[in-house]
């Protein structure tokens, strides 16, 4: 059997549009195991900074001894984030014990010692920010404005590596006490 070269290219396009269609399925099914693997590995390392940031703050002494004994880390965002944060649950810290509450939009953060943002909703994060104001709850998240917004910690990518910023004028406000180690380490906002 003899083709022509017309119906030679046109065969030729065909298998190579399925080829180029498994392959691109084929690398989608493959990434999304490594890309599910890398949050998980950033969502832990998350939560392994927030548990060494709580280590080297104090709240106020005025605070409700719910939270001076009790330490409520309540997590907005995710289910995987607040399953890597779940691992703190229960560890002591001085004299509080970590307890990991996953706080939705419609819940109350009245009993929050700390919130750790894990959402995108600029908005959101601005109207809970507010609320929060001048309340002895330490607020951490992870967008590039999110201490010009109000937040007291915020965590950003450089290099590959984890690194924060602290509003210090935030955390002041909030009455919360951030040891001079913990702000050498940190690129401070006043």
């Amino acid at each position: 059997m003899r083709y022509s070269r017309a119906s030679l290219r046109q065969i030729c396009t065909q298998h190579c549009k399925v080829l180029l269609a498994v392959c691109a399925l084929l690398l989608t099914t493959l990434s999304a195991p490594i890309h599910a693997q890398n949050t998980l590995n950033e969502d832990k390392a998350k939560a392994v900074l927030t548990f060494n940031f709580i280590r080297y703050i104090t709240w106020p002494s005025e605070t409700s001894d719910a939270q001076t004994k009790n330490l409520n880390l309540c997590i907005l965002g995710e289910q995987g984030l607040h399953n890597a944060f779940k691992a703190l649950d229960g560890r002591q810290i001085r004299t509080h014990q970590l307890n990991v509450i996953n706080l939705n939009m419609n819940a109350g953060f009245e009993n929050c010692g700390l919130i750790f943002f894990g959402i995108r909703d600029r908005r959101i994060i601005t109207q809970l920010l507010d609320e929060l104001y001048g309340e002895p709850v330490l607020s951490i998240g992870e967008l590039p404005d999110f201490t010009d917004r109000g937040g007291m910690i915020n965590l950003y990518k450089e290099d590959g590596k984890f690194r924060f910023e602290i509003n210090l004028k935030a955390s002041e406000s909030a009455n919360l006490n951030i040891s001079a180690r913990l702000l050498q380490l940190a690129r401070v906002i006043e």
